[in-house]
């Protein structure tokens, strides 16, 4: 940086491009607010010097939008990537490698702000000039089959999800080898999918996969942020497997917040994620004095995410749910009606979010129609358990965990109800 200082000084194109190049180290580095400022200067001195509509601008503008959507700033990340791909398709046009790129981040921060089908749109024009330009079998055209994946998978198809995870997994290990970083992330993919389908096994299998490839990757290691989001994973498994181990969920849960805080990331939404199932994990303990403690931990979620996410986000409406979950465990005067306002919340984001047949949405509808059970009301509470039994049906087949929950909820509702026929029918679905 010093000899580029005394040859071609601050405001010279190549100074822009070695900031830049430190920036990326420390990004690396999780350092990212230094990386940030070194971002922020090339950026300056691009706009100076080359101009604003300069495909090397629009480079540094992907570098700074990255580093936001890394902090989940992504309302503002997603600002500066609509600038720099509207710089790649004037200068570049759209088959560029570049403008490829630019469109997957961008995509990546709509799948983030819960936007899945523009997400999944820009993710299939991506994918299809890959094909045409790479071929089938191209590693960078198996991350495109990734990215469909995520779309699909945060849709709730995760039967399709599934097979655009197997084909991105196949090449990689083909072509990158089975040990390498991108496999992990692959193997982490194919987890949630598993681990949605109610596979809890097969998903702990992936999930250890893939942790073992991160924490001897040169490039990423033990405190790393990727290695936070497995543990947070893995700790998940721990959680909701047939015999939960609450104790192994906790220090797994702990281990991703501690990494987070080496790295700087307290404010991150998977931050707030971790904090969340750390209050999921209070909450199943079934004890009273742990309530508060997991409390705290949702409101901690809850804050982070409205800050970074927006307040409408899909996160916010699961972390309302969980707090009405504690509120109704709870039971002091007044929390049942607290608890029925946070569902209600909740599943008036997730509608806007999901839709109504997504498995979060079916989620407030089973807790909406707990409230109305503990009040008397069997009716409502018949009517909201059988729309939460017909969309886990749907998305995630009759023989999944949660679908013989809402079966027995829904059994329960009528019952009581003293609705024999309807029960005889319900036995049946």
């Amino acid at each position: 940086r010093e000899l580029q200082h005394v040859g071609l000084g601050d405001d010279h194109p190549s100074s822009a491009i070695t900031l830049n190049s430190i920036g990326n180290v420390l990004k690396s580095q999780g350092k990212l607010d230094e990386a940030r400022e070194h971002y922020e200067q090339a950026l300056d001195i691009k706009v100076d010097t080359l101009g604003e509509y300069h495909p090397s601008t629009a480079i540094s503008l992907c570098d700074k939008a990255d580093l936001l959507k890394i902090q989940g700033n992504l309302k503002e990340s997603l600002k500066i990537y609509e600038k720099a791909i509207a710089i790649d398709l004037t200068a570049l046009g759209e088959n560029h490698p570049h403008t490829v790129m630019t469109y997957e981040n961008m995509a990546e921060v709509y799948d983030s702000l819960n936007l899945f089908d523009k997400a999944k749109d820009i993710y299939q024009k991506s994918l299809a000039i890959k094909v045409d330009v790479f071929g089938k079998d191209h590693v960078s055209t198996a991350t495109s089959y990734s990215y469909v994946g995520d779309a699909l998978r945060n849709q709730g198809n995760y039967e399709e999800a599934r097979k655009m995870y197997d084909k991105t997994l196949k090449i990689q290990t083909s072509k990158l080898g089975e040990n390498h970083p991108d496999v992990a992330i692959t193997s982490n993919n194919i987890g949630l999918v598993l681990e949605s389908q109610g596979s809890m096994a097969e998903a702990m299998t992936m999930y250890q996969r893939s942790l073992e490839i991160q924490r001897k990757a040169p490039d990423i290691g033990e405190n790393h942020p990727e290695t936070a989001i497995t543990y947070n994973h893995i700790g998940d498994i721990y959680r909701n497997q047939d015999k939960p181990d609450l104790g192994e969920a906790m220090k797994t849960y702990r281990k991703a917040v501690e990494i987070n805080r080496l790295v700087k990331k307290e404010d991150h939404p998977h931050t707030a994620t971790t904090y969340s199932n750390i209050g999921l994990v209070l909450l199943h303990q079934q004890d009273k004095d742990k309530l508060e403690e997991a409390l705290e931990m949702f409101e901690k979620a809850l804050t982070i995410q409205q800050s970074s996410l927006g307040k409408d986000h899909a996160d916010v409406g699961i972390t309302l749910n969980h707090i009405g979950d504690v509120l109704k465990q709870r039971g002091n005067e007044g929390d049942l009606d607290k608890a029925m306002g946070m569902y209600q919340q909740s599943c008036d984001i997730c509608l806007k979010e999901f839709g109504e047949d997504h498995p979060h949405t079916a989620i407030c509808y089973g807790s909406i129609g707990d409230v109305l059970a503990a009040q008397g009301d069997y009716r409502e509470a018949a009517k909201m358990h059988y729309k939460n039994l017909i969309v886990k049906s749907k998305k995630l087949g009759k023989d999944h965990p949660s679908t013989a929950v809402a079966h027995s909820k829904l059994g329960n509702a009528l019952r009581n109800r003293g609705n024999l026929e309807d029960l005889e029918e319900a036995t049946k679905h």
